[in-house]
């Protein structure tokens, strides 16, 4: 039997106002009616729901009117399961003011196209805010709490002068930040220490930084610098960088007994994961290819972001003492996000403490995925992932020594 959202994928952009019951109503009127409640806005997203209409300018928001999705307000769910049929979006359709202006100018006769499914978003860097990194109004971005994900290296060469222009993506992994993801530009020449160019954005979306990142790297092309592969000048790009880039670089790549070791580790951390949930492979985002060496994870920092946030509700729960049916349903949001193999009969601080490490270790793949590019995961990719360097210690020096007893204890 059809069911009434059967095919249909919603994006909710809830406000921190809108309470967790409401958002439980609006989640299982969807599922429960055959619709998918997903947490990225993509090509197959139909409509974005939003729970206040003030956040129109969002750039959730704006993303969804430039792709030809409708955003509506949470009352398009239940009118459309009260009428029994799925009605108009217009109904319900939230419209910025911009938006109404034009409309009443005629300027705005119907939807934009949708874009098509291989072409790639970018934002212009001159539709973007960059601060200055001496600029003390400049927002703060906790670095040391930070990951790189993405980067760039380009190189050019004018009057015998060669430059360098460096462009780095990373996300802190702190969830309280709202501006989590930071994108660092650094140019200048080669010899001298001086840096030409010394800014950044920072933005609370993950697909605003990626759009932005790709943005910059077609400015680069356009403006006639050079993909390369060596390691830039000390003074252009984060420390971070230069310490990962400096791991793997072709004349110090590691070798096959360290790569066999980071395989061990990875396929133990596999081994974690699988065995706490149910579909890993194809409904869970986690798709096996190629060998068991190369997994590749899509599941966004969103989805990871909302499971930790049904933990910290079950901490807070187990703290206040809250009544059984609220730890209850906390419970069941969460076998039913992370598809648990088993249903933990009683929730203690340990058993949350064991979970919020599965988070981390899902972040961790994410991030070695971007690392990689989207790419199938390499053996590289994985061991830059670690952020440390793994190599021989010499057998009967104090080191080795030191080790051996450190293993022992």
């Amino acid at each position: 039997m059809k069911m009434l959202f059967d095919g249909l994928q919603f994006v909710a952009e809830f406000d921190a106002g809108f309470s967790f019951k409401k958002k439980k109503e609006v989640r299982d009127a969807i599922i429960k009616n055959g619709g998918i409640l997903s947490y990225l806005l993509n090509r197959k997203t139909d409509y974005l729901l939003l729970s206040n209409p003030e956040k129109i300018e969002s750039f959730k928001c704006r993303s969804a009117i430039q792709k030809g999705v409708p955003v509506v307000n949470v009352d398009f769910i239940f009118k459309c399961i009260e009428e029994s049929l799925v009605i108009d979006a217009k109904r319900c359709e939230v419209v910025s003011e911009s938006n109404k202006k034009a409309f009443q100018k005629g300027k705005i006769s119907e939807t934009k196209k949708r874009r098509s499914a291989g072409q790639k978003r970018t934002i212009l860097p001159s539709n973007v805010k960059f601060w200055a990194r001496d600029d003390l109004n400049a927002p703060f971005f906790d670095e040391p709490a930070s990951k790189l994900i993405k980067w760039a290296v380009y190189e050019r060469e004018s009057n015998a002068v060669k430059s360098c222009l460096v462009i780095e993506v990373a996300v802190c992994l702190q969830r309280d930040d709202p501006k989590n993801y930071r994108i660092l530009v650094n140019s200048g020449t080669n010899f001298s220490q001086k840096r030409e160019k010394d800014e950044f954005f920072v933005s609370g979306d993950s697909e605003e930084t990626v759009a932005t990142f790709a943005g910059l790297c077609q400015q680069a092309g356009h403006n006639r610098w050079n993909k390369s592969t060596s390691l830039p000048p000390a003074h252009l790009g984060s420390v971070k960088l230069h310490a990962m880039l400096s791991s793997f670089l072709p004349d110090q790549s590691p070798d096959e007994s360290v790569l066999q070791l980071v395989y061990a580790m990875w396929e133990e951390s596999m081994g974690q994961l699988l065995r706490r949930i149910t579909k890993p492979l194809n409904e869970f985002d986690l798709d096996m290819v190629r060998h068991s060496f190369a997994y590749s994870l899509t599941l966004s920092c969103a989805q990871v972001e909302e499971i930790e946030g049904i933990l910290l509700q079950m901490k807070s729960s187990i703290q206040t003492r809250s009544p059984p049916s609220e730890m209850e349903s906390l419970l069941n949001d969460l076998v039913e996000k992370l598809t648990l193999r088993e249903k933990p009969s009683k929730v203690t601080l340990s058993e949350i403490a064991s979970f919020q490490n599965l988070c981390q270790l899902i972040r961790d793949l994410i991030c070695v995925q971007e690392a990689n590019g989207g790419q199938p995961t390499t053996p590289i990719a994985k061991y830059t992932a670690l952020g440390c360097r793994i190599g021989h210690v010499s057998e009967g020096s104090s080191e080795y020594e030191e080790v051996l007893e450190r293993i022992v204890k």
